[in-house]
């Protein structure tokens, strides 16, 4: 019974990565999300066992991360192009009155970030950039990533870091044991610039 019950468990455990899995690769449209994945491929290769003999580990995790990652992808793909996340139009008009903005320059405010079209006496160079307007990963600033370009040893890397000080040294006494994640995190914050 109590191998049933391990069989079982591994099933789930393999079933909440798969899923973890699927929505952050059906949701993203970042290019930052291949090296995510590819260290998440890594930290995946152990947690199921993989070597070059195989499966070493339990069939019933792998199963289940393949299954729920399917899954997950398909529905972050959805969930993305439906825009269910996103405010309703409603939402994002309401949103800019409670900024203060009159009703009717809410919604040719709103018009502009969803389609681009430009309100009528409103000089703009361009719409919105897609992904531009999430606070995640934005407290970088641009000099932090200049002098974080181009820097591709992660030992380098955690080097600069500490230079910086602020939040990226605070970062450092962590990364010490995966230097490696610092280059991932460099690039999350800054892009692949």
């Amino acid at each position: 019974m109590s191998e049933q019950r391990s069989g079982l468990a591994n099933f789930f455990a393999g079933i909440g990565l798969g899923a973890l899995f699927g929505l952050l690769m059906g949701l993203s449209v970042a290019q930052t999300v291949g090296g995510v994945i590819a260290a998440l491929a890594a930290v995946l290769a152990g947690f199921f066992g993989l070597s070059d003999k195989g499966v070493i580990g339990s069939p019933a995790r792998v199963a289940g991360f393949g299954l729920a990652a399917v899954a997950g992808i398909v529905g972050g793909v959805a969930l993305r192009a439906q825009d269910t996340l996103s405010l309703t139009p409603q939402q994002a008009v309401a949103r800019w009155t409670t900024a203060g903005y009159p009703a009717e320059e809410a919604r040719s405010l709103v018009t502009f970030e969803r389609l681009g079209i430009r309100p009528q006496g409103r000089e703009v160079a361009a719409p919105p950039q897609p992904g531009r307007q999430t606070a995640l990963f934005s407290g970088a600033a641009p000099g932090d990533c200049q002098r974080l370009a181009g820097i591709e040893d992660a030992g380098e890397v955690l080097l600069q870091f500490e230079a910086l000080g602020g939040t990226w040294a605070q970062l450092v006494p962590a990364l010490r044991a995966t230097p490696q994640a610092a280059v991932l995190i460099k690039e999350l914050a800054c892009g692949s610039r």
